[in-house]
């Protein structure tokens, strides 16, 4: 009975273990001088879509703000950096400029909310696959990153 339950612990300890290690290998976080860029992502689209978009999260580890000012990409025509504002009631798409990422904070970029937008793909954003994105920054310089594509629900 003793040497069930600890086989049984010693199996639980494992595959925890093994989902711990799958989990960080997975998210991604590349650093540039104060700012961090963790988990690029983009959804898995039909092969004949025009557009896609793809998301990140930024971390300002300076005691400055900076800004991300573009972004470029060679999968699609137009690379814009996005918003979401409730306007008269309807949910609304709009370009930005730039993105503030304030001193010692952090900005999401996430569906229904900031993101950069893919306007006439050349490829198709494919589950498993992956592309190449740059993104830069007003302070900190360009970074570039490997952008997961994933199918979402």
């Amino acid at each position: 009975m003793i040497y069930q339950r600890a086989a049984a612990l010693a199996r639980a300890t494992t595959l925890m273990a093994v989902a711990l290690c799958s989990t960080t290998l997975s998210a991604q976080e590349i650093t540039l001088g104060n700012v961090a860029v963790a988990d690029p992502w983009s959804r898995a689209m039909p092969p004949n879509a025009p557009n896609g978009a793809a998301y990140f999260r930024v971390e300002n580890r300076g005691d400055e703000p900076d800004r991300i000012v573009s972004v470029r990409t060679d999968i699609a025509e137009t690379v814009e950096l996005h918003t979401h504002d409730m306007e008269g009631g309807m949910m609304k798409m709009r370009q930005v400029e730039s993105i503030e990422v304030p001193a010692a904070g952090e900005v999401l970029l996430k569906p229904h909310g900031l993101h950069v937008m893919l306007f006439g793909l050349n490829q198709s954003l494919v589950d498993g696959e992956s592309f190449n994105l740059t993104v830069v920054f007003e302070k900190a310089g360009e970074l570039d990153l490997t952008v997961d594509i994933k199918r979402t629900e």
